[in-house]
């Protein structure tokens, strides 16, 4: 909590959406995994990235319906 808030303090402008997203993230890995990926200090983790694909390919396979067979030969590897 003392990261978030040292870096809302520290700027005037800010992107809330994303602080708050990525303190969820820093919050859920320490809690499930024992050990933060630390996304509010190194906002470009490995880590980081690959949990918003995999959040963007689940948000088109939930609107794609029935349709979601296609997302497999779009964006999977082979």
């Amino acid at each position: 909590m003392q990261i978030l808030l040292q870096r809302i303090s520290n700027t005037p402008d800010f992107d809330m959406m994303d602080l708050f997203y990525r303190y969820t993230l820093d919050a859920a890995t320490h809690f499930l995994l024992g050990k933060s990926v630390d996304s509010l200090r190194q906002p470009q983790t490995a880590f980081a990235d690959a949990f918003t694909n995999a959040q963007r390919i689940q948000g088109l396979i939930a609107r794609l319906g029935s349709a979601s067979t296609l997302v497999s030969f779009v964006y999977l590897p082979r």
